[in-house]
């Protein structure tokens, strides 16, 4: 036993030392393995899919499709600004008018 300490002494390797390394390259390993999961998860995926598959999709599942109504939901390109109005004009619309009229009985 005390050839085993000798020798890491020597080298100038003690036990602690090498645990510490240890613990630092597991860190390391750890991280590179975490940038690797963002970063596959930071890919987009394509969720375009063609319109027959994905008709007949929802009907195995037992849903029915109107064919032309998704069609043309598929080719109106939505802008954040056409959503937010959409919200707006449902909000009126289940309020029962508008919320400017709150304002004006202070």
């Amino acid at each position: 036993m005390e050839d085993d300490d000798e020798s890491e002494d020597e080298d100038g390797v003690t036990m602690e030392n090498l645990q510490k390394s240890i613990s630092n390259v597991r860190g390391k390993i750890n991280i590179i393995k975490q940038r690797s999961l963002l970063k596959a998860r930071r890919r987009a995926n394509s969720k375009i899919k063609n319109l027959e598959d994905f008709t007949a999709d929802l009907k195995s599942k037992g849903i029915d499709v109107n064919e032309a109504s998704l069609a043309t939901r598929a080719k109106t390109r939505r802008t954040i600004g056409s959503l937010e109005a959409g919200q707006q004009v449902r909000e009126k619309a289940v309020l029962g008018g508008s919320d400017d009229s709150d304002d004006d009985d202070r």
